[in-house]
């Protein structure tokens, strides 16, 4: 009996903080994953100095999907992990795309933009969920922590002075 499907958010959006990023398709220049367990979600978020992995514990009635979807210019779709098969991933460039199909099983060799990764997951009966209002100028890359978020990341002064910037 094989264990249940883990559900995952692979969310998706257009700001480009490297000049470079700006060359790919508008509305889909980054990309992460956040992981169901249980009453929580596991962000993974690969960035280009470091991947930051935080566990967001959420009150039972905070309806992450439809905060996400609120976020101006990020494009959600709801999949799960895949069990790949038993052999290395094919060798790439490690980007967060690359670091996305890693945590969710996938090994497609030429997904390789965030575009083409948004494509796979839609094309392979998935659903895509974005905000009514999308548009193509998108202002950040990942959401501000998610309302009822406690992490340990919240609680370190660098993070209280940003905070306490609004």
């Amino acid at each position: 009996m094989s264990p249940p499907a883990t559900r995952a958010l692979v969310v998706f959006s257009g700001k480009a903080d490297l000049g470079w990023l700006r060359l790919l398709r508008p509305g889909f220049r980054h990309c992460f994953v956040l992981l169901e367990l249980g009453d929580s979600w596991v962000c993974v978020n690969p960035l280009a100095h470091r991947t930051s992995v935080e566990v967001w514990s959420l009150d039972p009635a905070t309806d992450l999907l439809g905060w996400l979807r609120a976020q101006e210019g990020l494009i959600v779709v709801e999949t799960t992990l895949r069990q790949p098969p038993r052999r290395p991933s094919p060798i790439g460039l490690y980007s967060c795309v690359e670091a996305v199909k890693r945590v969710l099983g996938l090994q497609e060799r030429w997904v390789l933009t965030p575009g083409q990764l948004h494509d796979h997951l839609t094309q392979c009966g998935k659903k895509s969920l974005k905000s009514k209002n999308y548009k193509v100028s998108v202002p950040k890359s990942t959401p501000e922590p998610c309302p009822n978020h406690s992490s340990a990341a919240a609680e370190r002064e660098d993070m209280a002075v940003f905070w306490n910037k609004t």
